[in-house]
């Protein structure tokens, strides 16, 4: 089953697949999969037409009666003009936007402002250094840079944003020192100019201030997705010579040469499944976030590239590991969200990776931790998805656009996507969830 192009334009492309529709927002860096009403009201739009056809068609279509469908397509066509997406002529006729997504202006990451007209050398000057470390987990090593325009207090957002950050990387191949605290101005790292890139993270009080080699220009980002921009920042400048095009809110595992993503919003417990998993012999390709690359050839083919951070456990999986990690008692306990979180490094992951070698990306899992779980029902724990269901669930996990991809690239990207096998997975218990796991190596 293919998706079929419906909408082709340089920064927005709009599929039929599986009578839903699926659009792809470059600008917005938004990717979405709509009911079937919105596909067939889609269709309608190819050609201006007024909104009294529009409802009587609409109508006619799903059987329903006019006055639902004018609510149902007034309701769309307002959501759909607000996002730039359909518009009307001068006619007052509605049709879907000629240029949805035309950029005049360079592109930033949603929550991110770039500064123009600041010298970050003589604006920034006067800082406290942090952090000061080179890491590496993939092409690339990096140095990661954090410093403040004044001393942070103890239990402040800043404060408690860099003992998460410093723990996550923990994760990663660390190496010695970067540079001393007295040698913080400069963003650009001496001595590793042409080798080492570099992601600088300034707390100027109010503010969080971003940079990195790849884009040396200051960006202020919002502190809610502060932590998603410094991910991009390090993958971007990690893998850069790779096509990068999606990033995904998963777990990554490996077996037998077998990969998956374990996708899901947070509290389905991926974290803690992958942190049993790396203990029963899997190699852990990451926790949080995995980087999509698409490979170009006949058949199209994605891979998820390491984004080894530490694994960040919610109080809830503490007992349940104890035994498998002592070390998690010893652990601080940090802010996460309104929870409380302990980031556990998985040093045997440091050395499994070759990046030149790529991850193949064989089948999406979406996991569910559930406690209650008959023991009648454990038979029907793992269930096949269907191409539509399994692209529903990355979405609702967390899938967003990296970068600025093409729709020709987004095209075989999620052709190559809705592929692959899918599956959901019940589990009570890690065994149960680990024979699952184990039967998809073995197909």
């Amino acid at each position: 089953m293919d998706l079929h192009l419906l909408t082709n334009q340089s920064h927005f492309g709009a599929w039929l697949f599986d009578n839903h529709l699926v659009t792809c927002d470059v600008k917005r860096r938004h990717l979405g999969i709509h009911n079937p009403s919105a596909a067939v009201l889609w269709g309608l739009l190819e050609e201006a037409v007024s909104i009294n056809l529009l409802v009587q068609d609409y109508a006619e279509i799903f059987s329903i009666s006019v006055k639902q469908a004018r609510q149902d397509v007034e309701s769309c066509l307002r959501t759909w003009k607000a996002d730039g997406w359909a518009c009307q002529n001068e006619h007052g006729h509605w049709l879907i936007a000629p240029e949805i997504g035309k950029m005049d202006e360079p592109r930033m990451p949603n929550g991110c402002t770039n500064v123009t007209g600041l010298n970050p050398i003589a604006d920034l000057s006067s800082t406290v250094g942090l952090h000061c470390k080179i890491y590496s987990f993939g092409d690339v090593p990096f140095e990661l840079l954090i410093k403040s325009t004044a001393p942070i207090e103890k239990d402040s957002f800043s404060f408690n944003f860099c003992q998460r950050l410093i723990s996550v990387c923990d994760g990663f191949r660390q190496f010695s020192f970067a540079r001393a605290s007295n040698d913080l101005r400069n963003p650009n790292p001496p001595n590793h100019a042409s080798k080492t890139a570099w992601v600088t993270l300034t707390f100027d009080g109010l503010n969080i201030l971003l940079q990195d080699s790849y884009d040396p220009n200051v960006r202020f980002v919002s502190s809610e997705l502060a932590m998603g921009h410094v991910y991009e920042s390090l993958i971007r400048i990690s893998y850069p010579k790779r096509q990068v095009v999606l990033s995904l809110h998963a777990a990554g595992v490996k077996k037998n040469h077998q990969c998956f993503a374990l996708a899901g919003v947070s509290g389905v417990g991926k974290s803690t499944l992958s942190a049993f998993l790396a203990h029963s012999g899997w190699d852990l390709l990451g926790d949080d976030i995995v980087a999509i690359e698409l490979h170009q050839s006949s058949k199209p083919s994605l891979g998820l590239l390491p984004f080894p951070t530490a694994v960040g456990l919610k109080s809830g999986s503490w007992p349940a590991l104890a035994p498998l990690y002592p070390e998690l008692e010893h652990l601080p306990v940090l802010p996460y969200g309104e929870k409380l979180a302990k980031y556990l490094a998985i040093k045997a992951m440091h050395d499994q990776f070759a990046p030149s070698a790529p991850s193949f990306w064989d089948a999406i899992v979406l996991p569910q931790y559930k406690s209650n779980i008959e023991n009648s029902n454990k038979k029907r724990a793992m269930k096949p998805l269907t191409p539509a269901e399994g692209l529903r669930g990355l979405l609702t996990a967390g899938m967003s656009l990296f970068g600025a991809p093409t729709v020709a690239e987004i095209d075989r990207t999620l052709n190559a996507l809705i592929g692959l096998p899918c599956f959901s997975i019940e589990y009570s218990d890690f065994d149960e969830a680990l024979a699952c796991l184990n039967d998809l190596t073995r197909n």
